[in-house]
């Protein structure tokens, strides 16, 4: 009965392999990269479920994947904390707005920078040139000092490698930040937008 039992579980097996194998099959018309990936992908994915013909480790295999959704998750909470950032205070980005001589929603692209780029992205078109021209200077080294990238390097790194990791981020982002404001002090904002107003004509 328990050999019965073993057998069923691995035709089972099999057999979601097989499907999450030919349900990628549309993405065959990508060109060359589109099908080595899906390659790869059914390769993996069938040693996940047929464990004897595994190419990775069990334990590596669930080490990726925890990381994988530690990413996913911070990533994700980055686009709401920027949306009640924006609903929540927008006074104090008012205020540091006039401080840096740009509009709003490049404070707020700076903040949400911090977790991901991928959260600042919908903010560009609507900020200001020099809001642009921080952001985008910012982002090359501060991006992702909270997020995806902090979510990597704890899990396979100790906190002094962490700590060490946070310091040269900031201090790229800070430094990208001062040579901007240097080099670009005579660049003017395309057009200032009011968070209250924009929202109220949504």
């Amino acid at each position: 009965m328990a050999g019965k039992g073993v057998r069923a579980g691995g035709t089972m097996n099999v057999c979601i392999a097989v499907l999450l194998c030919f349900a990628l099959l549309g993405a065959l018309d990508e060109g060359s990269g589109g099908r080595l990936g899906v390659l790869l992908f059914c390769w993996m994915t069938w040693g996940l479920f047929v464990p004897e013909r595994s190419v990775m480790p069990p334990d590596v295999v669930e080490e990726v994947l925890v990381i994988i959704l530690k990413i996913t998750i911070i990533v994700c909470g980055s686009l709401v904390a920027g949306r009640l950032v924006l609903a929540k205070c927008s006074r104090w980005l008012e205020w540091a707005a006039s401080r840096l001589g740009v509009n709003e929603y490049a404070v707020l692209g700076l903040l949400t920078s911090l977790v991901s780029s991928v959260s600042m992205l919908p903010l560009y078109p609507r900020m200001d040139a020099r809001g642009r021209m921080i952001n985008a200077a910012f982002t090359v080294s501060g991006a992702f000092v909270l997020g995806g990238q902090m979510a990597f390097a704890a899990g396979v790194a100790d906190g002094r490698a962490v700590a060490a990791y946070f310091a040269t981020k900031l201090a790229g982002g800070l430094l990208a930040l001062i040579l901007v404001f240097c080099f670009a002090k005579n660049t003017e904002a395309v057009y200032t937008t009011d968070i209250s107003v924009t929202q109220g004509q949504k």
